[in-house]
């Protein structure tokens, strides 16, 4: 009979019985979960060592800029900025939405913009818009925030709408 036939490739013995021994179900599932946890722990690893990679490269450079003292403290260049900005709006319009622009340098640019789904009860009807990025400006950039709806109903409060900025 040749090798491939297949009733040479049938089990022998009662049916059920493949020929070997029978694991336990629960020993089977130990096993399987134990080969998970150790690869669990390999990829965990292999995080650890990448996370400490990037943090001695950012030490590094963190050691330099002391060493200089830093890009700015010299006088050169102009400002990176952490500009944060949000708007509170209180409207069941179905889209509400905000853009942050920069006018400088005989250009404008589009910074960044956010929109949300706004509900469409009244009650309900309040959502925030939030954006937040680093820029890098330079002496007399126009900063503006544009609402595209005229009629936006809108929160002024300091906590709802501000436009902030940290130089880094």
């Amino acid at each position: 009979m040749p090798a491939s036939s297949p009733s040479f490739l049938a089990p022998k013995g009662p049916l059920g019985d493949m020929g070997g021994r029978v694991r336990e179900p629960a020993l089977s599932v130990a096993l399987w979960l134990s080969w998970g946890a150790a690869l669990g722990a390999v990829a965990c690893a292999m995080a650890l060592l990448t996370q400490q990679t990037e943090l001695q490269i950012l030490r590094r450079e963190l050691t330099r800029l002391q060493r200089s003292g830093g890009p700015f403290e010299n006088g050169e260049g102009n400002p990176w900025l952490s500009l944060q900005e949000q708007v509170l709006f209180h409207d069941v319009t179905f889209t509400m939405g905000q853009a942050v622009s920069r006018e400088g340098q005989g250009r404008q640019e589009t910074l960044f913009r956010c929109i949300r789904s706004m509900p469409s009860n009244p009650d309900w009807a309040y959502n925030s818009c939030y954006s937040a990025g680093v820029f890098h400006l330079h002496q007399g950039d126009i900063l503006s925030v544009i609402i595209p709806r005229a009629r936006a109903k809108l929160s002024l409060s300091p906590h709802g709408t501000f436009l902030g900025f940290v130089k880094l």
